[in-house]
């Protein structure tokens, strides 16, 4: 058995006596209290494991993430340096061929080196389109879901498109007690 159906085992059974406590007499009152706290203290322990393992859980993950973010930053800075050696070697080979150094092609006993031209391409980043005709331009329109106005109208209690589905997930929290909020917080039956 696990300890979060342990936990809801002892949850179920506090539940049974509570609701025996309310028709039973004061002599079995006695026993049947004696039973709640016993199982109290069974469900505060389970609580308090179930928490801890999910902070260690947490810890390692942590801890892994932060070995794969400094894997990552190192072999991103060398990727980096490689990218520019490689370029500076590219942009040697293209000036010394543009000033007439090195031939188009050089062969070596294994390998070449080949300069040439890629196909053409077009740069109208400068360029304005409503300026252009027809023929060199053409529009684009994008609808987006505007999920925030969606929210706001479902909040307004206006009604929704169909299709559309608002919702929210559950979260599960861990952590220590914080006297101020968790001894005050009943959870529902």
């Amino acid at each position: 058995m696990t300890l979060a159906t342990t936990l809801s085992t002892m949850h179920q059974r506090c539940q049974e006596i509570w609701q025996q406590l309310e028709t039973a007499d004061s002599a079995v009152q006695a026993q049947l209290l004696d039973e709640l706290w016993a199982n109290q203290a069974d469900q505060e322990e389970t609580v308090d494991a179930i928490v801890e393992l999910m902070l260690q859980i947490d810890a390692q993950i942590q801890g892994h993430q932060q070995q794969i973010d400094y894997y990552v930053q190192t072999h991103e800075g060398a990727i980096a340096q490689l990218k520019q050696q490689r370029d500076r070697i590219t942009a040697s080979i293209d000036r010394q061929y543009q000033c007439g150094v090195i031939p188009q092609r050089l062969v070596g006993t294994q390998h070449r080196i080949s300069v040439r031209f890629n196909p053409a391409s077009v740069d109208a980043t400068q360029v304005d389109a409503t300026t252009l005709p027809d023929r060199f331009r053409r529009s684009k329109t994008e609808y987006v879901v505007n999920k925030k106005a969606l929210l706001a109208a479902y909040k307004a209690n206006e009604p929704l498109p169909s299709g559309v589905r608002v919702f929210q997930r559950r979260k599960i929290e861990f952590g220590p007690i914080s006297h101020l909020v968790d001894l005050a917080f009943q959870s529902p039956s």
